[in-house]
């Protein structure tokens, strides 16, 4: 993705309200996802918002839910509470293979971030609905396994939800370049094949599963 240092400010903040009020006549529910870059780098203003939303919500007998996609790293247990209070009610983490891959790819300024990842979902079970997305690229398909052995032994395999992709090449810049082309993304047709595998481990250990006879599912934000 493109990297840009652009950040969530007031006038956005307002105008968002200024929307959803000119809107409310028609209006019988409202569902925020809330998605980045990494939301929780403005929980502030992800809080101020959702608050305000949700009271407008409750004010106007409106149906209001909210959810994020994040890497859960800054989610620690007073994270949670706040964004629990604010409305949020789901919560999506991506891994991108077991402890070893993950912390190659999504270190914290060199830092590992795996267990404590696991371990701030873990603090925070009985606040939301957590469902975990594994990227799976040709560096990690044959080690789903450990993968999944690792998230059951922090904890977490008994109250969320997992789901499986491969990583598409999708977008300005790689939307000319066939599959073969394209370093670390497994095929669509060997993912589709080693899915149903995935699956039953994750059902073997105390998972959920999404969707049992789906193959592919987009991410909640999609």
């Amino acid at each position: 993705e493109k990297r840009e240092s652009k950040r969530l400010n007031q006038k956005v903040i307002d105008n968002i309200l200024n929307h959803i009020n000119e809107k409310l006549s028609n209006l019988d529910k409202i569902a925020i996802c809330w998605y980045g870059g990494e939301p929780l780098l403005v929980h502030k203003e992800l809080i101020l918002l959702n608050s305000k939303i949700k009271k407008i919500c409750k004010d106007n007998s409106i149906q209001f839910g909210s959810k994020i996609v994040s890497n859960a790293y800054l989610l620690d247990e007073k994270m949670g509470s706040s964004l629990q209070a604010s409305g949020v009610d789901e919560i999506q983490v991506s891994f991108d293979g077991p402890r070893e891959i993950h912390d190659k790819v999504r270190h914290q300024n060199g830092k590992p971030s795996f267990d404590k990842i696991v371990n701030n979902i873990y603090l925070n079970k009985d606040k939301f609905n957590f469902i975990i997305r594994v990227n799976v690229s040709e560096e990690c398909e044959g080690r789903i396994d450990e993968l999944l052995s690792q998230l059951d032994s922090g904890g977490i395999s008994d109250f969320t939800t997992i789901y499986f992709a491969n990583l598409h090449s999708n977008g300005v810049g790689c939307s000319d370049m066939s599959e073969p082309q394209l370093d670390g993304l497994i095929k669509t047709s060997k993912f589709l094949k080693k899915s149903i595998k995935y699956k039953k481990m994750a059902l073997n250990l105390g998972f959920k599963i999404r969707t049992p006879l789906s193959t592919t599912t987009l991410c909640s934000a999609v």
